[in-house]
């Protein structure tokens, strides 16, 4: 064969891998993935090592749900042309997308054999809300919001140590400084707190004010954080 044949041979192989590429895309639009794959397979039986074609049956696998067999071709085109950057990015992507599946089914075989790993969720949750009961951000701390609970917890012990200095440590002193005087202790203990200036009471009503938004505030966001963290649990194991 001479090199007029030569060539000659050449362009009608190109024009048919060409046509069977386009006859690919074609098929890939209207959803004939089988067909996209046989059209590929001709065209690499034409010229195996097509990086184009190649990499086209790659996606069309990937599309497929064969992810193994993708990355084959992928890593194939990658290492006849170490310079095609798109290959190498196909390999990184769907093998972290294989890996993440990897690690779904490991997530749901394990709650199928231990279902009450679900579980200790809610209980985490339960006790994250109780917690907020009884200071505000330690549900947040139970949850993992440290920041934020530990800021909510030092703005609600201040307030509460203002309260009960002014109601109840206050009092107390003076009631047990004239215990037994001539005004009777319970009487000037009371008499103590109804003779705060106006300020005092100002800054006495809004701290019971702020405590009581803290206590609030605590419980709704603990309820958002851990849903929050549920839905992404479920999220995680395709639930």
């Amino acid at each position: 064969m001479n090199q007029s044949e030569h060539s000659v041979d050449a362009e009608i192989r190109a024009h048919k891998i060409d046509t069977l590429v386009r006859s690919a895309d074609i098929h890939v639009r209207q959803g004939r993935l089988s067909d996209a794959v046989t059209a590929c397979q001709e065209a690499l039986a034409l010229e195996p090592d097509h990086p184009d074609v190649r990499e086209l049956l790659g996606d069309i696998l990937a599309r497929q749900g064969k992810q193994h067999a993708a990355i084959a071709e992928y890593r194939a085109v990658f290492e006849a042309h170490p310079d095609r950057v798109s290959a190498e990015r196909k390999i990184a992507e769907l093998s972290l997308r294989v890996g993440e599946q990897q690690r779904l089914l490991e997530r749901q075989r394990e709650l199928v054999e231990d279902p009450s790993r679900r579980g200790q969720g809610r209980d985490r949750t339960r006790i994250a809300l109780v917690s907020s009961l009884v200071l505000p951000g330690l549900g947040q701390l139970c949850l993992g919001a440290y920041f934020k609970g530990a800021a909510l917890l030092i703005l609600a012990l201040a307030l509460l140590y203002h309260i009960v200095n002014k109601v109840l440590l206050e009092p107390l002193s003076v009631l047990v400084g004239q215990m037994g005087g001539p005004s009777g202790g319970w009487r000037g203990a009371f008499g103590h707190i109804v003779g705060y200036s106006g300020f005092t009471k100002v800054l006495l009503l809004g701290a019971c004010l702020l405590i009581l938004g803290a206590y609030v505030y605590g419980v709704i966001d603990t309820v958002r954080i851990a849903r929050a963290q549920q839905d992404r649990r479920d999220e995680e194991l395709g639930i």
